[in-house]
C-alpha cells in the first residue's frame, strides 16, 4: 500500500490517492484512538461491515469496498476502495456553480447510498 496525494481530510480521518495491489485507489486513514483517547476500532469496524454489506448488493451509489487493513504500531486504520475522482464535500463546496439538475442528482445519490 503507497499512500501518495491527500484528497480530502475530515472528522475522522483523510483520503489519500494511492496504490494497493497494483491498482490506483483511494485509503481512508483513520486514527484508532480519537484526540481524546477514545478508541475508535468499534467505529471503524461498523464502517467496515457496512461498506462491505453494501459492496455485496452491489450499490451504485457506494465506492466499492476492497480491503483494510489496522497496524498496531502506528495505531491507525486503513480502509481501501475504488477511486471515485474527488470528494463529495468538494463537490459541495462547488454546488454555487452547479445547475439544479446536478445539485438534485448528488441529493439523490447520497440518499440512496445511507438508506440501502
Amino acid at each position: 500500500m503507497i499512500l501518495s496525494s491527500l484528497i480530502d481530510k475530515g472528522t475522522f480521518g483523510e483520503v489519500f490517492r494511492g496504490t494497493y495491489r497494483g491498482q490506483e485507489v483511494a485509503i481512508k486513514r483513520i486514527p484508532v484512538y480519537n484526540c481524546n483517547g477514545r478508541c475508535n476500532r468499534p467505529m471503524i469496524n461498523r464502517e467496515i461491515d457496512v461498506w462491505k454489506h453494501l459492496t455485496r448488493r452491489g450499490s451504485p451509489h457506494v465506492v466499492s469496498y476492497i480491503d483494510h487493513t489496522i497496524d498496531d504500531d502506528t495505531q491507525t486504520a486503513h480502509l481501501i476502495s475504488d477511486l471515485a475522482g474527488e470528494s463529495l464535500q468538494r463537490r459541495i463546496m462547488d454546488l454555487v456553480a452547479m445547475s439544479s439538475e446536478e445539485k438534485k442528482q448528488i441529493v439523490y445519490d447520497t440518499l440512496c447510498g445511507v438508506s440501502e
